[in-house]
């Protein structure tokens, strides 16, 4: 991957996450949710059910611990703080079918 495109994807992280932080009621470390650390294995999926569970659950934080996370697109959502621990790296993956279109508000959204 490009650091430009590395780049892009944690800004892209860090400034939606602070949009739409609150206070936090819970954390939901992505590993919890079946991600796996070492940057070869696409995380995605672990990674928007930790952020859904969240916000499901009223908001809160998503803690990424050390190590190399693969993804693709996540959506955030409000009341949902990402927190990056120090020595967690997120990779975008470079295969372009891990990257999805805006999707649809979760219940209760607007």
């Amino acid at each position: 991957m490009s650091r430009k495109r590395f780049v892009a994807v944690c800004a892209g992280l860090l400034c939606l996450a602070t949009a739409h932080a609150a206070s936090p009621t819970g954390t939901y470390n992505i590993r919890d949710f079946g991600a796996r650390p070492g940057g070869e294995t696409v995380c995605t999926e672990a990674i928007q059910s930790a952020i859904d569970q969240c916000a499901k659950e009223g908001g809160g934080t998503v803690l990424f611990p050390p190590g190399m996370w693969l993804t693709g697109t996540v959506y955030l959502e409000s009341h949902v703080t990402v927190r990056l621990e120090n020595g967690c790296t997120v990779l975008g993956s470079k295969d372009k079918t891990h990257y999805g279109r805006p999707r649809q508000p979760l219940d209760g959204d607007e």
